[in-house]
């Protein structure tokens, strides 16, 4: 009996054919042909064309609201601060014209300060000037009077405030002890300073009226401490011992001025 081969390729399965893919470039080097109607691809494009055209035309048209509504919401704020801005605006005319007489003022004020430092601007605190001399006061030596002439006034003080200057000197040296005498406040043209003060009273011996005269001297803002006369005034009794009249003058010099209206610390 005799056998049969079978050739080897026909005892491999049978499975199912394989896929050929062809390349995209072999695919395009094909040759097409084309079975639509001219018509048909002309409305094809027309129609394309459209959905293009509707596309750009709601594109530009949401460009064109968003646009506007950037407009629109700038235009708000600029209207809102442009309200903020005429409110304040009212508001800031209206303080003006609350203090439109502020400067009015002002300039009232500065005149009234030029006019009181034209008028104090020679002021001596007399009270305390002739306080500071009663502490001084050597003993053995009493005041009977005082008179205060003042300078000629050279810088803008008035007639008025040298009389009220000389008025509270009287005061001051009627409370320190001085008796009987008034001020006068008359200008003279001689003497240095800004008064001279002629003081008359009566001491125990001559040294206790050349202690005097020291005390006059040392007194800040005397100066040109001077004896005019002393006289001894003997005494009507035999038991009392004989006393001494004198007379003394002092310049008063810048340096006692108060400087209150011309510094601004007056008040």
């Amino acid at each position: 009996m005799t056998s049969t081969s079978v050739p080897p390729a026909l005892e491999e399965p049978i499975g199912p054919p394989e896929r050929l893919v062809l390349p995209a470039a072999t695919l395009r080097a094909l040759p097409r042909v084309d079975l639509l109607p001219p018509e048909l691809r002309e409305r094809q494009r027309l129609r394309a064309l459209q959905r293009g055209l509707v596309a750009s035309v709601v594109a530009a048209g949401l460009v064109v609201a968003g646009l506007h509504s950037v407009a629109v919401s700038h235009e708000h704020a600029a209207q809102r601060a442009s309200d903020v801005q005429a409110q304040q605006g009212a508001v800031l005319t209206a303080e003006k014209h609350r203090y439109a007489d502020v400067p009015l003022v002002l300039a009232k004020a500065t005149a009234a300060k030029a006019e009181l430092s034209a008028a104090m601007g020679q002021e001596v605190r007399w009270s305390l000037l002739l306080d500071d001399l009663d502490r001084r006061m050597p003993d053995g030596v009493w005041l009977t009077g005082l008179d205060v002439t003042p300078a000629a006034v050279t810088t803008g003080t008035t007639g008025a405030a040298a009389g009220a200057a000389t008025s509270a000197a009287s005061a001051a040296g009627t409370a320190a002890g001085a008796t009987g005498t008034s001020a006068e406040a008359a200008a003279s043209g001689s003497g240095a300073g800004v008064a001279t003060i002629r003081f008359t009273g009566s001491a125990v011996s001559q040294p206790a009226v050349a202690t005097w005269l020291r005390v006059l001297a040392a007194v800040p803002g005397f100066s040109g401490a001077y004896l005019t006369s002393s006289t001894e005034a003997p005494s009507s009794t035999s038991v009392a011992a004989s006393t001494y009249t004198f007379t003394t003058s002092v310049t008063v010099t810048v340096a006692a001025l108060s400087h209150r209206y011309t510094t601004g610390s007056g008040s």
